[in-house]
C-alpha cells in the first residue's frame, strides 16, 4: 500500500499514524493525526506538490520547544513522509479539532482527502 493510500485510510478512519519524516536528509520518527491531503499550486513558481497537513502529537521535532505538542504541521511534502503505519492502539480523533486547522482554507482547493 502506498503512502498516499495509508494517509487516506487514516484520514477516513480519523486514526493516528506513526511515520518517519525526512527533513533535509535528517530522518526522525513521529506520531500524529493527518488532517488533509491536497495538491498545492505555488502560483509564483508554477510548482505543484502533493502536501499533507498533520498535527504532530509525539516524536522528534526541531521546533518542539517553540511549538509544543500537539502542533499543527502544514505543507509537508508527501514524499518526505516515509514508512507510514496506522496506529490502531490510539483512539480515533474526535472534535474539537486542532485550532490551527481551517477546513475551509484555500489551500484545500485541490483536495484529495480531509477530516
Amino acid at each position: 500500500m502506498s503512502t498516499l493510500d495509508i494517509l487516506r485510510q487514516a484520514i477516513d478512519k480519523r486514526k493516528s499514524i506513526e511515520y518517519e519524516y525526512n527533513k533535509e536528509g535528517k530522518i526522525s520518527k513521529r506520531i500524529g493525526n493527518p488532517y488533509a491531503i491536497y495538491i498545492y499550486d505555488a502560483k509564483t513558481t508554477g510548482e505543484r506538490n502533493m502536501k499533507v497537513d498533520i498535527v504532530q502529537t509525539e516524536g522528534e521535532s526541531d521546533t518542539k520547544d517553540t511549538k509544543p505538542f500537539p502542533s499543527f504541521r502544514g505543507f509537508l511534502n508527501i514524499e518526505d513522509i516515509l514508512n507510514v503505519e496506522i496506529r490502531e492502539d490510539i483512539p480515533p480523533l474526535t472534535p474539537p479539532f486542532h485550532e490551527d486547522y481551517n477546513p475551509e482554507s484555500d489551500r484545500y482547493n485541490n483536495l484529495i482527502a480531509k477530516i
